[in-house]
């Protein structure tokens, strides 16, 4: 087991594991941070900020940025819930002691740069979550998160590639230059199967009527499981309308 321990004057030192992580993973597969904004649907710039670790990104973030990067969604999270701890701890008058050994003895990082006086210094950073209660899952109940998220077969990039490929852009919003991004919640049922969408953001009465019959069009998806049980899961898709 390998620990670290760092006083309060040590905090400038630290580095972010999950947004050090994230930008690390991003400039090596080349992708832009417009990009991972989108698939979050909030702006660039707010994206940014979440990567230089000044805003704290979600869980359900979290969960679309592990598939985007095609990351593991529990490495991903636990990392993200480090985070979570160190920026809760950070600013108390005692010193942090430890971040003790991952779950399952994973080490969620090998070896985190500091930022200081010696640059060449690394330290190995470990860390146990708490343990947390598994709950009853009721078949009929509708969750929004689950252990195994739901999974459009082929994964994000096939996802992306059916909906480019289905949408059929409405002549008359063609002509009224109408474009942008429709957002549709539904639920991913026990067998795969796409049932009730809806709009939460529309664009036009157009564009959100093809957004939701090209979603509801979809193949079945692989189900959400939660305590070794299929189950029923919310999930949200943007759907883009772009004029050429």
């Amino acid at each position: 087991m390998h620990q670290i321990n760092m006083s309060l004057s040590d905090n400038k030192k630290f580095i972010m594991l999950f947004t050090d992580l994230l930008r690390r993973i991003r400039e090596e597969k080349q992708i832009p941070q417009k990009r991972l904004a989108a698939a979050l649907d909030i702006d660039t710039p707010m994206f940014s900020r979440i990567e230089r670790g000044e805003r704290l990104a979600k869980r359900e973030q979290v969960i679309i940025l592990a598939k985007v990067l095609e990351l593991d969604e529990n490495y991903l999270i636990n990392i993200w819930m480090a985070d979570k701890i160190y920026d809760l701890i950070k600013n108390e008058n005692q010193p942090i002691e430890i971040l003790e050994i991952v779950k399952n003895d994973i080490e969620v990082a090998d070896n985190v740069s500091t930022v200081g006086e010696d640059m060449d210094a690394t330290h190995k950073i470990v860390w146990i979550p708490p343990v947390v209660e598994t709950e009853v899952v009721d078949e009929d109940v509708i969750v929004d998160v689950a252990e195994i998220m739901p999974e459009f077969p082929g994964g994000t990039a096939a996802l992306m590639k059916y909906l480019g490929t289905n949408i059929k852009y409405p002549t008359i919003s063609q002509e009224m230059g109408s474009a942008g991004r429709v957002i549709v919640q539904f639920v991913v049922d026990k067998d795969g199967s796409i049932s009730n969408p809806e709009v939460v953001r529309g664009v036009d009465a157009y564009l959100d009527k093809e957004a939701i019959r090209v979603i509801s069009s979809m193949p079945k998806w692989r189900p959400g499981v939660q305590n070794g049980k299929k189950v029923r899961v919310k999930y949200t898709v943007p759907v883009v309308f772009r004029l050429q």
